[in-house]
């Protein structure tokens, strides 16, 4: 077995276990994750379950409908993942997409709302994605303003 730290390139081989990370030194490995930002992953248990129609109070029904989740690359060629929602109403012919990435920065996601023809780029909350309830009502929302 080959006990060299990964990070610093050091012999790991008489150091005590308790100061190891694997093979690697405890201290590069704390310091490795200190300083690169560990990217954190959105999950949405079920999102087929924000399935929905809803009848608004002006009798107007908004149709919500989980589309999959997708994967895209950015300008930067790096890819990433996006779960997409459309939203259409019985009263307008135009339809809302909505896309949730699923990168977690700062305990928010990147929240796409196109519509009209233009897109409108958000943060929310994870908290707010998570709540099933929260989320269809900033869906909904969102539809009635366009």
């Amino acid at each position: 077995m080959n006990w060299i730290c990964q990070f610093c390139g050091g012999d790991t081989s008489d150091v005590e276990y308790e100061y190891l990370d694997g093979h690697n030194h405890l201290s590069c490995t704390l310091d490795y994750l200190k300083n690169n930002e560990v990217k954190k992953k959105l999950t949405i248990s079920n999102p087929e379950k924000i399935n929905s129609k809803n009848i608004c109070l002006d009798k107007s029904i908004i149709e919500i409908t989980y589309m999959g989740l997708n994967a895209s690359v950015n300008a930067d060629n790096e890819t990433y993942t996006l779960y997409k929602f459309i939203a259409n109403t019985n009263t307008k012919i135009a339809n809302v997409l909505f896309e949730i990435h699923t990168d977690i920065k700062d305990n928010k996601v990147q929240f796409n709302i196109w519509k009209n023809g233009g897109v409108e780029l958000n943060r929310l909350p994870v908290n707010v994605i998570r709540d099933r309830n929260e989320l269809i009502n900033r869906m909904i929302a969102e539809v009635k303003k366009s």
